[in-house]
């Protein structure tokens, strides 16, 4: 990722407006919270949060959401939530009742994250707009793939991003399912101009591809022998992941 890429995305990440959940504070017994598959755990950040809460406790509660009488889904707080895990304490939690109202605050706290890719923040962006439109079901795009206007502009203001932002996450997340699938594979997830070009494409698909092709048939570099075995390396890698994402696509449910 380039440096003007990971400024951005900091810039983005920081705008985000978060919603605070109007809830009591509750202690619950960490083994009862579900964790979904999608989260990722950041070791080298879990043990100075230890650290911490060894010596000051827990001082932000995490947020879940109820789903049984004595069962609950994280909604934001995974570190914490395996910190109180590991020191064999309860954990501090503010418990939403309401499914929406809680999707939305675990969608505000993903999109404070840097790390997300560009098909993972637009994805978000996305769902954002159909959760404030009371919606929980997909996106629903006016002609010409232009995304809902008056819920672009609402994201854009309580989002604390650029409307044009906005407007190519939704572009971006209209790509069908199987094209995702194949430009994942085909590792074009985190770039935002070659998602572009898919969202735009007739056949979504055959520009994957299309992309990826061109990439391999690049100039070989005429230095030295190593350099040049290691480009042709790069090539049939690159065209084995084109393979893949097509077959995977294909066969995906």
């Amino acid at each position: 990722m380039s440096g003007g890429e990971a400024g951005r995305r900091q810039q983005l990440a920081a705008g985000v407006v978060m919603r605070k959940p109007r809830r009591d504070r509750t202690i619950l017994d960490p083994h009862d919270i579900v964790v979904g598959e999608r989260r990722r755990l950041d070791e080298s950040a879990l043990a100075p949060l230890m650290e911490s809460m060894r010596a000051i406790g827990q001082q932000t509660p995490i947020a879940v959401r109820r789903v049984a009488s004595d069962q609950y889904a994280l909604v934001a707080g995974l570190h914490r939530l395996q910190a109180c895990l590991r020191l064999g304490v309860w954990v501090s939690a503010e418990v939403f009742e309401d499914e929406r109202e809680a999707r939305l605050w675990e969608v505000s706290e993903n999109l404070h994250r840097a790390e997300l890719t560009v098909a993972e923040r637009a994805a978000h962006v996305a769902e954002w707009i159909g959760l404030t439109e009371g919606k929980l079901g997909q996106l629903a795009l006016v002609s010409g793939g232009r995304g809902n206007t008056g819920g672009v502009r609402a994201a854009a203001r309580e989002l604390g991003i650029e409307h044009c932002e906005v407007r190519r996450a939704v572009i971006i997340d209209a790509i069908t399912p199987e094209a995702k699938v194949a430009a994942r594979y085909a590792a074009l997830d985190d770039n935002q101009s070659a998602l572009l070009r898919v969202a735009h494409a007739e056949d979504q698909m055959a520009e994957v591809a299309e992309i990826v092709a061109a990439r391999a048939a690049s100039p070989l570099p005429d230095r030295d022998l190593p350099r040049r075995v290691a480009a042709l390396e790069y090539r049939v890698a690159v065209l084995e992941t084109v393979l893949e994402a097509l077959l995977a696509a294909v066969s995906a449910p």
